[in-house]
């Protein structure tokens, strides 16, 4: 039992290192890029008003997501979420992906060397919750710059903003559904989908899970369902999804993805895949 403690620790510090701290690279990537993104926006409330956008704005406008669809036409098509879109999709390609190429450059030599599976797999499982939380902390580290640089106000929702800008009717929007939606919604979708990225790449490829997903997630952005779990992150269909539900079906994939993968994966033949490295 202390030995399997001691290789867990040994795994989640290899993870840690490799997976977060020497990919720093990724994740600075991820803070420029939504700055480009969060920049036309307030240069388009520059040419609005004279409202400052504050960070809970900035958050909003990136869990604004798109008003539900009747009729899917060409302009909806086009109409794309971008904000909600990149923050989703690049999470899904920065942390998802790293389990499987991390086993196909090196991992499987570990594997042989220590001989527990479980082990590994409890580490790329607590390096998913890490990178997670990671990421949302770039997002919220990103609009705090912002709102000051440009004298937003951190902690009060600029109401005009939000029904000109994103039309969103805060005042018909419970704290509580509010913090659901730009919070912990958010966290729990980047688990999913990354932990279902895990799962789905060791079944098959990184390339045919990221396609699948991001297929799912497209799917959200343009059909508003309780079992679409992007509706959830969506402020603009806030009134229309059933938290609980969301929630229930996040644990439940996770739960899934965690035992279901780690099954699949305790089966795979490490040591021929040595054989044929060698």
């Amino acid at each position: 039992m202390a030995d399997n403690i001691l290789l867990l620790k040994r795994q989640i510090k290899h993870d840690v290192k490799n997976g977060i701290c020497r990919r720093y690279k990724v994740y600075l990537l991820f803070i420029i890029l939504l700055s480009v993104i969060l920049a036309f926006w307030n240069k388009k409330i520059s040419l609005n008003m004279d409202n400052k956008a504050g960070l809970i704005d900035y958050l909003m406008y990136i869990f604004s997501g798109k008003e539900e669809v009747g009729t899917l036409t060409n302009q909806d098509i086009f109409d794309i979420p971008i904000a909600w879109l990149f923050v989703h999709i690049y999470v899904l390609f920065g942390i998802g992906t790293y389990p499987k190429a991390e086993y196909t450059e090196r991992g499987y030599q570990f594997l042989i060397r220590a001989g527990n599976k479980w082990c590994w797999w409890i580490g790329k499982c607590v390096y998913i919750f890490f990178s997670v939380i990671l990421y949302y902390l770039c997002i919220v580290f990103t609009g705090s710059i912002f709102s000051a640089l440009h004298g937003g106000n951190n902690t009060v929702i600029n109401k005009e903003i939000c029904e000109r800008m994103l039309r969103v009717d805060i005042s018909n929007i419970s704290g509580i559904k509010m913090y659901l939606c730009l919070v912990i919604m958010p966290v729990l979708l980047f688990l999913v989908i990354s932990f279902a990225c895990m799962s789905i790449s060791f079944l098959s490829n990184n390339i045919l899970a990221i396609i699948m997903l991001m297929g799912y997630l497209s799917v959200s952005a343009y059909w508003c369902n309780a079992l679409l779990l992007g509706n959830y992150t969506m402020l603009l269909r806030v009134h229309k999804m059933p938290f609980t539900i969301g929630i229930i079906i996040s644990i439940i994939v996770l739960f899934l993805c965690g035992v279901l993968g780690y099954r699949y994966f305790n089966k795979l033949d490490i040591y021929g895949k040595e054989q044929e490295g060698i």
